[in-house]
């Protein structure tokens, strides 16, 4: 019996070593300065304090890795493995992570410049004070997460999805956002400006005290919204759809609502200055007791 336990006790230690020797290996190969690291195992290690052009991590494990003061210049990570990951303070130029799998991971302070951020998955994810230039996010999934004070610059996300977020004090400047589709979440002091949503779903959303000024709605689906102080001044929302959403306190001056449906949808004490509305519509809003009633431009809708 003594022996047995000796010999299960030796083979431990043996394969433990193993395993460490091997995990090992490849964050010093990354010290080291190697560029083709594709499959790695890096997970649950410290990467600081590096600048790291074109480097491949290709398809590694990358799960429970804090990495910070990091500046990746045209490298990549496409489709690592990486639940749990940190990524603080680091700057990732036309640097490819798409595809990635980012479940509970956290992003903070980062600068990501015309990278590649497309297909990656957040789930239950926290994306915080970081700026996005001219970067591509293009079916990117976000689920359950919170972004705080991120600002995104030109970035496109089209065909993504976002549902049960809560997105707060963020900007979105002239990002593109086609056939995106937001649910079940919140929108809270963020402005999208100049933004296109053209053929996007926005579905049982609460939207306050935000800006979606001179932003694209084409053919875009709004259903079940409750927006409250929100500013959508000279937006477009030709061949919208509004269905079952509420609108308290908000400005449309200057939207263009032509061949729009209004359907169980209302809009209390809501600013319509110089909005252009299919005629059709003249007596709805009568009832509704909107601002600057007298200035709406009526147009007949003729097909």
């Amino acid at each position: 019996m003594i022996k047995i336990r000796l010999i299960i006790t030796i083979l431990f230690i043996v394969l433990h070593t193993h395993i460490y020797t091997f995990y090992q290996k490849d964050i010093v190969k990354l010290n080291k300065g190697h560029r083709d690291l594709i499959r790695s195992d890096l997970s649950g290690t410290l990467i600081s304090n590096k600048v790291l052009t074109k480097v491949l991590l290709n398809n590694s494990n990358l799960s429970g890795t804090e990495i910070k003061f990091v500046k990746f210049i045209k490298s990549s990570l496409f489709a690592c493995y990486s639940p749990g990951i940190k990524i603080n303070h680091c700057s990732f130029i036309e640097t490819n992570l798409s595809y990635s799998d980012m479940r509970f991971s956290t992003i903070n302070n980062n600068k990501y410049i015309k990278s590649n951020l497309s297909g990656i998955l957040f789930l239950s994810s926290k994306i915080l004070n970081s700026r996005f230039t001219k970067s591509i996010s293009d079916k990117i999934r976000v689920y359950y997460s919170y972004l705080f004070k991120n600002y995104f610059y030109k970035t496109r996300f089209n065909h993504s999805a976002f549902n049960h977020d809560k997105i707060i004090d963020s900007i979105f400047y002239s990002c593109n956002l086609l056939e995106v589709k937001i649910e079940s979440g919140e929108i809270i002091n963020s402005n999208y400006l100049m933004c296109n949503f053209n053929n996007a779903v926005i579905k049982n959303i609460k939207i306050n005290s935000s800006k979606f000024n001179a932003c694209k709605f084409f053919k875009t689906g709004f259903d079940n919204i409750r927006a409250e102080n929100t500013s959508f001044s000279g937006s477009v929302f030709w061949s919208t759809r509004l269905s079952n959403s509420h609108f308290i306190n908000c400005n449309f001056s200057g939207v263009d609502f032509r061949k729009a449906v209004f359907i169980k949808s209302t809009f209390q004490n809501c600013e319509f200055k110089n909005a252009k509305i299919d005629l059709k519509y003249k007596r709805f809003l009568s009832s509704q007791k909107v601002k600057s009633y007298n200035q709406i431009i009526w147009v007949k809708n003729q097909g």
